[in-house]
């Protein structure tokens, strides 16, 4: 996620794309000229949040993509208030504290022709709330967000996939038609990608993170050392089954058998940069296989699959949650997917004796 700026246009594209360490600059003024006093608020408001993100990253360790998140959810409000900064300052200090009213833009804003997501909407809210929630605790803001709820949210609940179509999606992954050179080396990329998420139950963040010494394949081990949560993550240790171990063993051979041409620390590199993979690469291999597969999917299916899957394996459901790093059992339940096939088998056990 990323750092917010209201400025030029192409200055707020970067800051949306990521860039947690972009300055903050008073443009993108709404069509009547900002009131200069309205403008020292918002100035005022960015102080405070460079100092915001200065301690969540040196005092509670907060990882790059969370102080993102705070940053881009900033962007969101503070485009709200620069709408607003041509008001009276008794209008605009209401602003500043009409909550509800900064929802309501997000809703009705359309971007590409598409109105925000009810998940954007609420992630936004909830990185603007803690930083308000911060100022609180320092004395130098009142919340208004104290007292209210979050707004409505109706994600899509990722659906795992069944046990035919996670095959189709290995075999896509190996089989997709990538272009030369190195067609080998993409298909073994691409199946090792797929593989570590739907077969071990990486995040995608986690997967362009590894490092060679993370994966132990003598052990059946893959550290993690910055998982997802609070303090740059939770570190945790997935594990490698047989299939995953054959996929990892030939596509390591094939990486390292370029020899300095793939000299890296990361387990996964790009084979037209020769670089680590980036969040951005692991789409679109995502997005590619999907296509060709037939079976729509993003990262997170994979992960809801793997889950899944290890639940209907009847994995005691306490192991269940260690393999899939979660701290509470209930978020491991929200992973389960109940198939039709399941239910037939099941019915199959009723008796009245």
């Amino acid at each position: 996620m990323s750092h917010p700026s209201v400025a030029q246009p192409s200055a707020v594209h970067e800051i949306e794309r990521g860039n947690a360490a972009e300055p903050l600059a008073l443009a993108e003024a709404p069509a009547a000229s900002p009131r200069p006093e309205n403008l020292v608020v918002i100035e005022e408001l960015d102080r405070e949040l460079d100092m915001f993100l200065t301690y969540a990253a040196d005092y509670l360790n907060h990882s790059p993509t969370t102080l993102a998140w705070y940053r881009r959810s900033y962007v969101a409000y503070r485009r709200y208030l620069l709408e607003g900064a041509h008001l009276d300052p008794g209008v605009f200090d209401a602003r500043v504290h009409d909550i509800v009213g900064w929802v309501s833009s997000l809703r009705r804003r359309v971007t590409r022709g598409r109105t925000l997501k009810p998940i954007v909407v609420n992630t936004y809210w909830r990185g603007v709330r803690r930083f308000f929630v911060h100022l609180e605790a320092s004395g130098r803001r009142a919340n208004p967000f104290r007292g209210m709820k979050a707004p409505k949210l109706n994600p899509p609940v990722p659906k795992a996939k069944g046990a035919d179509d996670c095959r189709r999606i290995l075999a896509t992954a190996y089989h997709y038609p990538w272009p030369s050179p190195d067609v080998e080396y993409k298909r073994l990329l691409g199946q090792a990608i797929i593989g570590v998420m739907l077969l071990a139950g990486l995040r995608r963040n986690e997967v362009v993170h590894l490092q060679n010494g993370d994966i132990d394949l003598t052990a059946g081990t893959i550290l993690i050392e910055h998982g997802k949560g609070e303090a740059g993550g939770r570190p945790r240790t997935a594990y490698i089954s047989p299939e995953l171990k054959r996929i990892l063993q030939a596509y390591l051979r094939k990486r390292d058998s370029f020899g300095a041409r793939f000299a890296s620390a990361a387990v996964f590199l790009s084979p037209k940069s020769n670089r680590p993979l980036s969040l951005e690469g692991l789409r679109k291999i995502v997005a590619k296989v999907s296509r060709a597969s037939g079976v729509p999917f993003s990262a997170h299916v994979l992960r809801h699959s793997f889950i899944t899957h290890l639940l209907r394996s009847e994995v005691p459901l306490h192991i269940v949650k260690e393999l899939a790093g979660h701290k509470q059992i209930a978020t491991t339940l929200g992973y389960l997917r109940v198939f039709d096939e399941d239910l037939h088998r099941n019915i199959r056990k009723m008796r009245f004796d």
